[in-house]
């Protein structure tokens, strides 16, 4: 008998010992307050050209994943921005309006077709713009104003597009007050007084933003202020002041962050983000840049979406662990519900594992998003639901990601029934996502990737299956605009259109400030790339071959490469680009003058790179290091020092014949 009680005594030591006890986590929803209403959740398409050029097939399982009800993200808001002929961190989107006479052309770029495609899927996704910079003509209030209010306004009346809400102000940029009231007052002269308007997009984590001692200062300022829109707000160590709420306007993190497509850690950061926002923070709404990732691997931030949409020469895509991160939310919670104070949102009392709950506005139903990534008992950990008094759930559903390992992504995990005294249990695994619903109806988007293909050789191109004004497959525009034009001979060519230069967003910093469009495979290596080119005005017309092979982890746009310029006094030259900068490695003078077709060419074999003119060599370069990489047009104005120079005119130049050669395989 000692010996027995012995080994009670023992086996009671060992199953008590905190090894072995399982933590343990209660969320009682009888004590939880309703505090602000859910708006939605979405993204922000700034980029996106490469997207458009997939076949229709593959663009359309991808669009089916971001906005198809019950399918995969579900987005319940999208964000377009719409272009002013001007870099918006990587890339340039077409203004609609180029002239202040125009009358404005609306499908231009990728916007209206964005939108389109969003609807079609989800007659419900909310609609947002905002404006990164302004065309060269809005230089006043007034025009700025006539800038973002006619966008709406010709979405609407043009192609039977209403857009919800409308950023009253240029993004992360200079408050500007009158401009938005300026704008509300054109909208409502159109009967548009129902689309919202969201101050300010005021600049990147920043913890004071202006808009609230503007809003305090003026009355009327606040009084048309529908949102309170911030950026980045997501950190650990971001404040909002207390008087961030004090104007009974919901506050919405108009911008965030979110990671990308790659690394799975990115659904676990995307998801402690949402509950940062809409829970801790007491936001109704959030919306992450990017949507998909769809430039070029050599432009900046070229990771950052929730899937990979940047070869549409083979149709393929990747999906992201932050669009299944998306799903957890958006397949369970609709706009409109409330959000729930629970007290906290960890699930230990030592702050491991986030958690959100959140319950319809009639509060019949409910859901709570878990995430137990990082800091978390190995054990994982046993939680129990306590439903409020009275309530009963037939079936509560709980779906499950572990992002590293695929086939448990976005998983139904269970169907469980509350007990006699209307609580569930579930345990919660380490290093995963999870949400708890008593809504159905979701399921895992099923669409299969074709597997990746290199973009073979040779490739020719004469725009004229395009028409005027359209974007040509596979070049994605850095600055400026290059677009189909249909020549007063009937001939199609691709032209840099933009003369006078734009209000550009973030003048100064690193952001391409001359015109520039790239596009092919940064694997290609021996080849050789020609085209015709016809300068219109003064300045210079540029091709470069091997452009930057090295995926660019930050902002920056090295242009790196070996690049063939020729001027409008007849003067060439040939450089090579480094991230040293650049050197010129040969020059010379020709006969051209503007207005005259020549050819241009750059030859690249093994460490050679030579450089013709009308079939004639002119230059050759074996010094360069990089060896792969696409190719690049350009324009530079008779003044520019190099591609970040800001100058007040660009030359427009014609290109057309385009010709890519393998060499040598």
């Amino acid at each position: 008998m000692t010996r027995i009680i012995s080994w009670i005594v023992a086996a009671c030591f060992f199953l008590l010992h905190p090894a072995f006890v399982r933590a343990q986590a209660l969320i009682d929803l009888g004590k939880a307050i309703p505090t602000h209403t859910y708006d939605g959740t979405g993204v922000l398409v700034s980029y996106g050209k490469l997207l458009y050029d997939y076949p229709k097939e593959q663009r359309d399982r991808i669009m089916d994943y971001l906005f198809l009800p019950g399918y995969g993200a579900n987005l319940q808001i999208l964000k377009v921005e719409f272009g002013y002929d001007g870099n918006n961190t990587a890339s340039s989107w077409p203004s609609y309006k180029r002239t202040i006479d125009e009358e404005g052309v609306f499908d231009r770029g990728i916007g209206l077709w964005y939108m389109k495609e969003a609807r079609k899927r989800n007659p419900d996704v909310i609609l947002s713009a905002l404006n990164w910079g302004y065309p060269a003509w809005a230089v006043t209030d007034s025009l700025k104003a006539e800038f973002i209010a006619g966008y709406v306004i010709g979405m609407y009346e043009k192609e039977d597009i209403l857009i919800d809400y409308i950023g009253g102000n240029q993004n992360e940029s200079e408050i500007t007050p009158e401009v938005t009231k300026i704008v509300r007052r054109k909208l409502d002269s159109h009967g548009l007084g129902n689309v919202k308007i969201i101050c300010a997009d005021e600049g990147a984590k920043k913890q004071h933003y202006m808009i609230f001692d503007l809003l305090e200062e003026d009355p009327e300022y606040a009084e048309i202020t529908d949102v309170i829109g911030v950026h980045f707000k997501s950190q650990p160590d971001s404040r909002l002041p207390d008087d961030a709420y004090s104007f009974g306007i919901p506050v919405w993190s108009s911008e965030d962050g979110g990671g990308n497509y790659v690394s799975p850690w990115s659904g676990h950061s995307w998801t402690s983000q949402l509950i940062r926002l809409l829970c801790d923070l007491k936001m109704s709404a959030a919306i992450r840049w990017l949507s998909t990732a769809s430039v070029y691997d050599n432009m900046p931030w070229p990771m950052n979406g929730i899937m990979r949409t940047k070869e549409p020469w083979s149709g393929s895509y990747v999906i992201g662990s932050n669009l299944w991160a998306f799903a957890h939310f958006t397949q369970f919670i609709d706009p409109g519900w409330k959000v729930l104070d629970t007290g906290g949102t960890c699930l230990t009392d030592d702050g491991r594992g986030k958690y959100g709950v959140f319950c319809s506005a009639d509060g019949n139903e409910w859901t709570i998003v878990a995430d137990t990534y990082g800091k978390f008992p190995e054990q994982g950990l046993d939680l129990t639901v306590r439903l409020p008094c009275g309530k009963v759930a037939d079936s509560v559903y709980v779906w499950r990601s572990h992002f590293e390992i695929p086939e448990e992504t976005f998983c139904k995990a269970a169907s469980l029934c509350t007990d006699w005294d209307g609580r569930i249990s579930v345990h919660l695994d380490k290093d995963c996502v999870y949400t708890m619903s008593t809504v159905s109806g979701q399921r895992k988007g099923n669409a299969v990737s074709p597997e990746p293909v290199k973009f073979s050789l040779p490739y020719n191109e004469d725009f004229e299956s395009y028409g005027s004004g359209r974007m040509p497959r596979y070049f994605v525009d850095a600055h400026g605009t290059f677009e189909t034009c249909v020549l007063s001979d009937g001939n199609t060519v691709l032209r840099q259109c933009i003369m006078e230069k734009p209000i550009i967003w973030h003048p100064g910093s690193r952001h391409c400030s001359q015109p520039v469009s790239e596009m092919g495979s940064m694997d290609w290596d021996d080849y050789s790339v020609g085209i015709d080119v016809m300068l219109e005005t003064q300045g210079s017309v540029a091709l470069c071959c091997r452009l930057d092979p090295d995926v660019e982890p930050n902002s920056e746009y090295g242009l790196e490469g070996y690049w063939l310029i020729l001027s409008d006094d007849g003067s060439w030259k040939m450089d090579y680009r480094n991230e040293k900068g650049a050197v010129t490695v040969a020059s010379g003078n020709t006969g051209y003058s503007p207005g005259q077709w020549i050819r241009m060419e750059l030859r690249a074999e093994g460490n050679e790179v030579s450089a013709y003119l009308e079939g004639e060599r002119i230059a050759m370069y074996s010094g360069g290091e990089i060896l792969k990489g696409n190719i690049a047009i350009a324009t530079l104005s008779s003044d520019a020092e190099d591609f970040w120079s800001q100058t007040d005119i660009y030359p427009t130049a014609c290109f057309d014949n385009l010709t890519i050669t393998d060499i040598g395989h």
